[in-house]
Formats: C-alpha cells, sequence, structure tokens
C-alpha cells in the first residue's frame, strides 16, 4: 500500500500538461568577445520551417503542447525582420506565445539574449519549464513514468 501512495505522489508530481516549453531564438548575433566586427546569422533560420519542426519534434516526442517563443529581435537586420514575420506566421497555426524583445544588431549578443531569456522566463506560467535551443530535436520519446 506505501508504495502505491508514493508511486501516485511521483505520477501527479510532472506531465507533459505542466510543462511550458521557452524557446528563445534569434537569427543574427554581435560576437565582440570573439571580433567586434563579426555579426553572425544563424543557420537554422534560412530553413523557414524550423520553429515548426521543433515545435512539432517536442510535442511529439513529449506530448508538451504549451510553448512560449522569445524572439531577440535585431530591428536593424532584415533577417531579424524576415524570421519575425516567419514567427508571426507559425503563431497563428500553433497558438504559440510570441514575446518579441527589440535590439540592435550593433548590440553585444550576451546582453540581448539575456534580456530575451529574462522576458521569456517572466511570461512562463507553467508549474515547470523546459528551456529547449531553437535548434535542438529530441531522437526518443520522453518516457514519463
Amino acid at each position: 500500500m506505501k508504495e502505491s501512495k508514493q508511486k501516485d505522489h511521483y505520477e501527479n508530481l510532472i506531465d507533459p500538461k505542466s510543462v511550458e516549453v521557452l524557446l528563445v531564438t534569434s537569427a543574427s548575433k554581435k560576437i565582440p568577445e570573439i571580433d567586434p566586427n563579426i555579426k553572425a546569422l544563424s543557420e537554422a533560420v534560412k530553413n523557414k520551417n524550423f520553429i515548426a519542426e521543433t515545435i512539432e519534434n517536442i510535442y511529439a516526442n513529449t506530448g508538451i503542447s504549451k510553448f512560449t517563443i522569445a524572439h531577440d529581435l535585431k530591428i536593424d537586420c532584415q533577417y531579424s525582420l524576415n524570421h519575425h514575420k516567419n514567427l508571426l506566421f507559425l503563431q497563428k497555426k500553433y497558438n504559440f506565445k510570441l514575446i518579441t524583445s527589440p535590439s540592435s544588431i550593433i548590440m553585444p549578443s550576451q546582453l540581448t539574449a539575456s534580456i530575451t531569456f529574462k522576458l521569456g522566463l517572466n511570461n512562463v506560467q507553467s508549474k515547470w519549464l523546459l528551456f529547449w535551443e531553437h535548434d535542438f530535436m529530441f531522437y526518443k520519446k520522453l518516457d514519463w513514468e
């Protein structure tokens, strides 16, 4: 009997309905710690479907359906503006919460990514959080038991 109560306790501890995914995304960044003149583009954003593929992969492998996407939007970078338009389009299809953190390509990414991450965290309202890189994928189903 004691084992059954303990099992029930753990079953209610965490499940896909109590978890929200936080994805922080950016199309471009400045990396002054490497070279003050480097402005890098994310390879992933060249594929307009990569965010959709990430969402679908997470859902298929975890059952988690609640997502918040925080976008480090570089207002002076066309790649970033295009990425944002794509996020707005995908938001209608996948019904995720989109948080936008406007910044500039001349600002260090360590700063702008930190601000974006904090904004995303402040908008997560679930009991549990899964922080996931915008271009990572699950290769196995998550066993919740």
